[in-house]
C-alpha cells in the first residue's frame, strides 16, 4: 500500500503481508494516514515506512515478522502518533525513530525484534507513555550466522530496549 503526495487515507482492519517491500509506505508533505485494526506482517522490508514529511496515526495494530523495522519513521517534518499496536518477532528493531523525524508511542507493547525494541537517532524526538517494551535485541537464535552477522554487528546482547543517540531527545513521563 503507497499513499504519498498529500493523499489521505484510512485503512482499518486489513490484513497486509507479504509485500516484497514496505507493507504500508506514506511519503510527502501533507500526506495523512491512519491505520487502526490491522494486521501488517511478513513484508520484505519495513511494516509501516512513513517519511518525506508524512504523517500517519496507527491504533490497534499488530504489526510483526517484518524484515526491516516494525515502523520506521524517517525525516525532518515526518510524524508518527502509535498507541496500543504490538509490534513484535521482526529482524530489526521494533520502532525506528531517524532523521529529525518524531513520534509519540503510548501503550504499545513491542517485544521480541532481533534489534533494540525503539531506537532514536540522528536528531529525532520521540515521547514514550506507558509501553511495555521487553525480550528485544537478542537476535533470535533461529537465524543463521551469516544474518546474525550482518544484522547484529555485535554480540547479541548489545541492543537495548529503547536506545537514543547522535543528538535525539526522548521524554519518558
Amino acid at each position: 500500500v503507497a499513499i504519498h503526495d498529500g493523499a489521505s487515507a484510512t485503512l482499518e482492519n486489513n490484513n497486509i503481508h507479504s509485500n516484497i517491500g514496505h507493507c504500508v509506505q506514506v511519503a510527502g508533505e501533507g500526506t495523512e494516514v491512519v491505520l487502526r485494526g490491522n494486521r501488517i506482517h511478513d513484508g520484505k522490508a519495513s511494516g509501516m515506512f512513513i517519511f518525506e514529511g508524512a504523517s500517519a496515526t496507527l491504533e490497534n495494530n499488530n504489526i510483526h515478522s517484518n524484515t526491516d523495522a516494525g515502523v520506521f519513521v524517517k525525516g525532518e517534518s515526518s510524524e508518527a502518533v502509535l498507541r496500543g499496536n504490538r509490534i513484535h518477532d521482526g529482524e530489526k528493531s521494533g520502532v525506528i525513530i531517524f532523521e529529525r523525524a518524531s513520534a509519540t508511542l503510548e501503550d504499545n507493547t513491542i517485544t521480541d525484534n532481533d534489534l533494540s525494541g525503539v531506537d532514536i537517532v540522528n536528531h529525532a524526538t520521540a515521547t514514550l507513555t506507558g509501553n511495555t517494551i521487553e525480550g528485544n535485541g537478542q537476535c533470535k537464535i533461529e537465524r543463521t550466522e551469516e544474518v546474525l552477522a550482518t544484522c547484529c554487528g555485535f554480540s547479541p546482547n548489545g541492543f537495548s530496549g529503547v536506545r537514543a543517540a547522535d543528538h535525539s531527545t526522548v521524554t519518558m513521563p
